[in-house]
């Protein structure tokens, strides 16, 4: 089954929109706002997926009660939240075309 990539791009366009809706910038700003501001606001993200993930996660930690599984999961949560800025940099790299 393929995976519907709607939800993160239509997160990746209204992050286009937002930063380029304000003044023209240099590359490396519409880079750095556009970066920033997805983490700042982390509803911008809008992946179905992530969220889940991050929900069941944050949900098995509340429930665990050893501390190496605990910090197992701590490293799951890091991550996924590492995978998410992968994709947001190379999205966002593109919209601005700012190599780093």
């Amino acid at each position: 089954m393929k995976k519907c990539l709607f939800p993160f791009l239509f997160a990746i366009a209204s992050l286009a929109s937002n930063v380029g809706a304000q003044t023209p910038t240099t590359p490396a700003e519409c880079y750095k706002r556009c970066t920033t501001l997805a983490f700042e606001d982390p509803e911008l993200l809008n992946n179905p997926r992530f969220n889940k993930k991050l929900k069941e996660i944050q949900a098995q930690k509340k429930e665990e009660t050893e501390p190496s599984k605990i910090a197992e999961l701590d490293e799951d949560e890091k991550a996924e939240v590492e995978k998410m800025k992968g994709k947001l940099v190379k999205s966002c790299s593109k919209i601005c075309k700012y190599e780093e």
